[in-house]
Order: C-alpha cells, then sequence, then structure tokens
C-alpha cells in the first residue's frame, strides 16, 4: 500500500515554512493544512497532537479514521453531541483547528445533511470537501448558504470513477452556485489524468477554495510523486499563478506520496521549496504594499507639543557632515504598533531642532536595494512588525549596506520583523522574542554609565511601565555591548502568570545595546513602545545619541559586555 505523508508527519516542524511566531503566509491569504489521514494508524484524537508535535496549528479532518481507542467510531456527523465535545476539547488543548473537513460523499437526504454541517459548525470548520455528483449541488448550496461553510469539490479520484471531476466539468456544474461552492484540486491528480495544472488553474480560478499540492516525475497515470519543483507539474508557476489571483483564503494542503519507509530527503526538499517560493511571494506583495503604504505622522497639536517641549535642543555632538537618515516604519501582518507616528513626529523634530540628520520618511521597500539605501547614512527601522523583508534583493541589500558601514538603529518592534530570516537577527543582534503585559512595571539598570548613549540618565537606574520584549534568538552579551537592562532584584517578574517563555534562565533581560556588524554599527533600544516614550526627555536623548552613533559621529565603545566584564 501507498503510504500518504504530509509535510509535517516526517517529524518536520512546518514552522520551517511558516514560523509560529509570524505567519508570513497571512499576507497573501495563504494557510497550511495537515491531513490527519497522513497520519495512517492514528485515530483523530492521535492526529491532533502529532499535528501540534509537528508545530502545525491546522488539521482536515478525514471521515474514515476512528475518534479515539474510547470511541473506536468513524469521524462523521452520526456522532452523538458528548463524543464530538471530546474532538473540540482536544484540538482546543493541543491549540490546533480544523478548517477543513473531508468526506468523498455528502448526505443526499435533509436530514443527513444538516448533521453533517451541524458536525462541521460544532468542530470549526470552514470548508467541506468532498466528491459529490453534479445533480447535488444545487441540494449542497442551499445548506452551505444558510449554515455558512464553503464546499469545494474534490478531484482525487480516477477517471473510470463516478465520481471524476474535471476542471471544466467542475465549473460548469458550479455555474449558477453561490460562492459558498467551490473547488480543492489536487494537482497530482491532475498530472495523473494529463491535464496541466497551470491550464486548469486559469478554468477554475474564480471557485479556488484550496489546492492539494503534489508534484510528478511524469504525466499520465504511472506518474509518482517528486520532491516539489523538480517533477512535471511546473509547481513554482501554479503558485505564482495563485499568487496573481490576489490575496485570498486559501487552505494550502501539502502531501507527498510514497512507497518507501523513509521519504525525510525529497520531503525536505519540498519544505524547503515551498518556503523559497512563499518567500518569493510574499517578498513580491509587500513590494507591492510598501509602495502606496503611508507614512504615519497623526498626533493632536497637544501631543505634538509635548513632543517639541522633550526633544533635545542640541545635538550629541555636532555632526561631521551633513547626515540623511531613512526612516521606515512598514508593517505587514500586523496593524503596528500605536506608537509610530510619535516616533516619526519626533525623528522629525529632532532633526529640525538638532542638525544632527536630516530625516528622509518613506515606507517604499525600493530604497532597501542596495543601490538606493547607500544614499542615506543610515536606515531607523521604526517599530517594523511582521513578514517585510522578503524579497531576496532587500535582504541582500540592507545585509550589505550594514556590513560596509552603513548605519542601523531602531526600537522596540523593529525586533519583530521578518523572524523567518535569521540575518536580521544577527544584524540587530536579537529578536525580540515574548513580553509578559503591556504595562509591566520595571526598575531598569544602566549597564554602562560612562557611555555617552547613556548620559541622559546620569548613571542612575530608573522606574518606568510598558511592554518589554524578552531579547532572544542570537543574544548574547558575548556580542554585544549592552547599555540597559532589566535590574532582575528591583523587578517583580512575576507580573504575568501566563508567559513561561518570559523567563530566561540567565536572568539577563537586555534593553539597549549597540555592536558592530561587519563595518557597520547597529543601535537597538526595547523602550519606545508607548506614545508617552517620545515626550520622554531621557528617552529622546538615548535614541538621538544612538541614532549619532550609528551615523558615526558619536563614538561608543562596543566591546561586548562578557570581555569588558572579564578585566574588571
Amino acid at each position: 500500500m501507498r503510504k500518504l505523508i504530509s509535510l509535517a508527519v516526517a517529524g518536520l516542524a512546518l514552522s520551517a515554512v511558516i514560523p509560529a511566531q509570524q505567519p508570513a503566509w497571512t499576507v497573501i491569504g495563504w494557510r497550511t493544512v495537515v491531513l490527519s489521514s497522513s497520519f495512517r494508524q492514528s485515530t483523530i484524537v492521535d492526529a491532533i497532537d502529532k499535528t501540534a508535535a509537528a508545530v502545525a496549528k491546522m488539521m482536515e479532518g478525514y471521515v474514515v479514521q476512528k475518534v479515539s481507542a474510547e470511541i473506536p467510531k468513524s469521524f462523521d456527523w452520526n456522532l452523538a453531541d458528548a463524543e464530538v465535545a471530546v474532538v473540540r476539547r482536544k484540538l482546543r488543548s493541543a491549540g490546533v483547528s480544523m478548517p477543513a473537513y473531508y468526506t468523498r460523499n455528502l448526505p443526499k437526504d435533509e436530514e443527513g445533511i444538516r448533521k453533517l454541517f451541524g458536525f462541521a459548525k460544532a468542530l470549526g470548520v470552514e470548508t467541506i470537501i468532498g466528491e459529490p455528483p453534479p445533480e447535488q449541488l444545487a441540494f449542497i448550496d442551499k445548506f452551505a448558504t444558510e449554515y455558512g461553510i464553503n464546499v469545494a469539490i474534490h478531484n482525487h479520484v480516477p477517471k473510470n470513477s463516478p465520481f471524476y471531476w474535471n476542471p471544466k466539468n467542475q465549473m460548469q456544474a458550479l455555474e449558477g452556485r453561490s460562492k459558498r461552492m467551490g473547488v480543492c484540486p489536487d494537482i497530482g491528480a491532475w498530472v495523473r489524468g494529463n491535464i496541466k495544472p497551470p491550464e486548469a488553474l486559469a478554468v477554475v480560478k474564480e471557485r479556488l477554495l484550496g489546492l492539494h499540492v503534489h508534484d510528478m516525475n511524469q504525466f499520465g497515470p504511472e506518474g509518482r510523486d517528486v520532491a516539489l519543483g523538480t517533477g512535471a507539474a511546473d509547481v513554482a508557476d501554479l503558485l505564482t499563478q495563485v499568487y496573481r489571483l490576489g490575496p485570498r483564503p486559501m487552505l494550502l494542503t501539502l502531501e507527498y506520496s510514497s512507497t518507501s519507509a523513509d521519504a525525510s530527503a525529497e520531503i525536505k526538499q519540498s519544505v524547503a521549496f515551498l518556503d523559497r517560493m512563499v518567500t518569493t511571494l510574499v517578498g513580491e506583495r509587500m513590494d507591492e504594499v510598501s509602495r502606496t503604504a503611508p507614512v504615519k505622522m497623526q498626533v493632536t497639536p497637544e501631543e505634538r507639543q509635548k513632543i517639541e517641549v522633550a526633544i533635545p535642543r542640541q545635538a550629541a555632538v555636532k555632526p561631521k557632515q551633513p547626515r540623511k537618515v531613512l526612516v521606515f516604519g512598514l508593517n505587514a501582518a500586523y496593524g503596528g504598533h500605536r506608537s509610530i507616528p510619535y516616533a516619526n513626529v519626533a525623528l522629525e523634530l529632532m532633526g529640525k531642532q538638532t542638525g544632527a540628520f536630516e530625516p528622509v520618511f518613506s515606507n517604499d521597500l525600493a530604497n532597501l536595494r542596495f543601490e538606493k539605501l547607500r544614499q542615506f547614512n543610515a536606515i531607523y527601522l521604526n517599530n517594523t512588525v511582521g513578514p517585510i523583508f522578503n524579497a531576496q534583493e532587500v535582504r541582500d541589500g540592507l545585509s550589505r549596506y550594514v556590513r560596509e558601514g552603513g548605519g542601523l538603529a531602531g526600537h522596540h518592534g523593529t525586533g519583530r520583523a521578518s523572524l523567518d530570516w535569521p540575518e536580521i537577527g544577527a544584524i540587530l543582534g536579537a529578536i525580540a522574542g515574548p513580553h509578559a503585559i503591556g504595562n509591566e512595571k520595571i526598575t531598569v539598570k544602566v549597564d554602562d554609565p560612562k557611555s555617552p548613549i547613556n548620559a541622559a540618565f546620569g548613571g542612575k537606574g530608573f522606574e518606568i511601565t510598558d511592554e518589554f520584549f524578552r531579547p532572544a534568538g542570537p543574544y548574547s552579551r558575548e556580542n554585544l555591548h549592552v547599555l540597559l537592562s532589566f535590574d532582575v532584584p528591583k523587578t517583580d517578574m512575576s507580573q504575568s502568570r501566563d508567559c513561561a517563555a518570559c523567563a530566561r534562565a540567565d536572568n539577563d533581560y537586555a534593553i539597549s545595546w549597540i555592536h558592530e556588524y561587519g563595518k557597520g554599527r547597529v543601535f537597538y533600544s526595547a523602550l519606545g513602545h508607548a506614545p508617552g516614550d517620545f515626550w520622554d526627555q531621557r528617552i529622546l536623548k538615548h535614541f538621538l545619541a544612538g541614532i549619532q552613533f550609528v551615523l558615526g559621529d558619536l563614538e561608543a565603545d562596543t566591546t561586548p559586555s562578557t570581555k569588558i566584564a572579564a578585566r574588571k
């Protein structure tokens, strides 16, 4: 028997494709779903656990699987309410949802179809996938509309089956049906049926609700699965065409069928291929969005006055030459921190008041290509969050710019940008990990009282209430010169009971730091979450000094903190 293996089944974390902390695919509306039937020997309850263990968050239920060892019944609409509740509780406790459910046959009578849709509704199913005969579609459509659940026609059966569907007869059968009715094609079935996937997509495009992703070594019934991107299906072109249809809610199911006991090499190759594809497509989408993304400068007159009063009256040092700073504040898959406009206004006024730099405000990613970025003396990332830096040219441009001597500064949410790009963490010095609560009261320790970037604090610690990310990823004092951190003995570290990941074993919670990346200079601060931070004179002076450091005008010791400690 051929063994169907989901890309998650081999124990590969789907976070390799969609980092758990950053759902990049949401930018283009795609979601991955793990087939519960991929776990062939498992019950639905066990499959939920295995899905969660694979760091996947969504699962497609399958009709023929048993519910559990204690409930050896098929996972269908004939289950009692209490039995459905067992599955619902299991999904909730495992942090897994079930947006799709597959059953080849749908009930033909009203009592049965209502039981199916009620069953799906109880489980949070958004799309029922099946292969009903054409004459049943009008009947199904009525209940799909009533219950608010989509129905997608699949095409997994061979040509000689009475259930066989090709793109043209699918569309003919769906003509005049509501938008709740659509298709969820299997690419492998297209190829085995000698149907070219890009041509098929051009037929079903407006009805596409999901896609089962396979690649085949050849067209025809003898075709067998191969790693994505290496076969005859032209998956890259197909997914690009799907993207061209525009952002839409769509379920993308990854499958790999094999007769071998271990197809891990092909699965890993498929994951890497899909990762590259999504990175490219999200990058293209973000390029489009960024061209018209507005710069947020909206503050009240009273708030603007508060910022004006707090702005430093002069630069920390006289600039060696005129300086231009690109201020970039794009967000993706996130609405953006409310302090973004306050930071922009503060940087605008800071540049005018002190003459330390000229801020240029733009969210256009075209500016991050190297040839354009090099016209600036530094880039300031204003609370950037989400899958922003996806286009390879943007990644290469930003990395090269800093490595070859450009300056980079940023605050707070900057550490949440493009978490699937490891180098951004290395450039910044860390990624922003979890935070406890939005109003955490901490005591700040001035780690380096002698640093000119800390001059505003006068060598004294202080209390502040705000949201504080824990430094994560590549964070280490062996690489960074820490300026500010939590004064742990003076801070209540148990202000949230729901953030076990907030506790670091080393009790080291840096807030601000500097370091060198290649020939470039980097300054980051977790401050700047709340609007009020931008009428706090100390914080504004700290930020100004950090900016002048990355511009190359203010000299500051970048020796890693562990080396300094070793000297004492």
